[in-house]
């Protein structure tokens, strides 16, 4: 990559694409991020276009800053071959299950020869913070992702701990866990369940887990509660894997990690033997994925 070129960055979700571009010295470029509707229950042409529609925008808009396109990184949800680029997704995106989608990228390149990578997003929030973030100059690192699921993530040795298909090594969600699993504790669903273990009855059906961070902020005896048992659960369960693996950096990312100062306390206690572990947030809980992304393509 040249200080003239940049690198396309998105991450898929199921009604849109985000996406970016990074420059060569790593930032990403004011101005240069878009989204894309996508719909994940579409045809397999509607989501192929939407996935060009993306990849085209990217090469104006390099194109429009002055830059050369050098590369293209796509986060995509799983269950997902990033290894190959090819969907084994179910659930979701089933119109394109076994579609070979660096094909599809690549074609619309329009004659570019770059490279083209796809990432884990908890994977590729994890080696972009280890690049050039809070986890820089770490090699045993953990992320713990919290949003509308429980994401985990390893590395050890300053290489990410992945299967051959490039997702996770480690997953913790399906964890069992108090008559359940992990997930159905800490996660957006696990905070209201967790509110209802406090209160006997669920939040307000209106209520964000985002508000029940404000209400903590405020002081809110039951919001602080519902934050200090979630990071109990969660340091109960992973702390063998923070020894097993000799952790010394223990990060924490995704939407719900903007309040993880509210849970810090129960976190740090429950893992308070595991001498000389940092424990703090992601650098950049809007765009991490995207700096993984393109360190993947300086590697590629």
């Amino acid at each position: 990559m040249t200080k003239n070129s940049s690198y396309i960055v998105m991450d898929v979700g199921g009604t849109f694409i985000k996406s970016g571009l990074i420059s060569a010295d790593g930032t990403l470029l004011d101005g240069s991020q878009h989204t894309v509707p996508i719909d994940s229950n579409g045809t397999k042409e509607e989501i192929c276009n939407s996935l060009t529609a993306a990849v085209a925008q990217g090469i104006a808009l390099s194109r429009y800053f002055g830059y050369a396109p050098a590369g293209v990184g796509i986060c995509m949800p799983g269950p997902f071959n990033y290894i190959t680029g090819v969907s084994e997704m179910v659930h979701k995106f089933a119109a394109i299950k076994d579609l070979p989608l660096k094909e599809v990228i690549s074609d619309a390149l329009e004659g570019l020869d770059v490279p083209v990578v796809f990432g884990h997003d908890v994977n590729t929030q994890l080696y972009g913070e280890m690049c050039g973030g809070n986890a820089r100059g770490y090699d045993n690192v953990c992320l713990v992702s919290l949003g509308t699921g429980l994401g985990f993530a390893m590395a050890q040795d300053g290489a990410v701990l992945q299967t051959e298909t490039g997702s996770p090594l480690v997953s913790i969600w399906n964890l069992p866990y108090d008559g359940g699993i992990l997930e159905d504790y800490a996660s957006k669903r696990g905070f209201y369940n967790t509110w209802k273990l406090v209160t006997g009855s669920m939040p307000p059906e209106d209520m964000t887990v985002a508000q029940m961070g404000s209400l903590a902020g405020d002081g809110d005896a039951t919001a602080l509660e519902v934050f200090a048992k979630v990071g109990g659960f969660i340091s109960t369960n992973i702390k063998q894997y923070l020894k097993d693996y000799k952790i010394s950096c223990l990060l924490f990312g995704g939407q719900i990690s903007r309040s993880f100062k509210y849970m810090e306390d129960a976190v740090r206690k429950g893992l308070a033997d595991i001498e000389g572990l940092t424990i703090t947030t992601v650098s950049d809980f809007s765009n991490a994925a995207f700096s993984g992304l393109a360190a993947m393509l300086n590697k590629a």
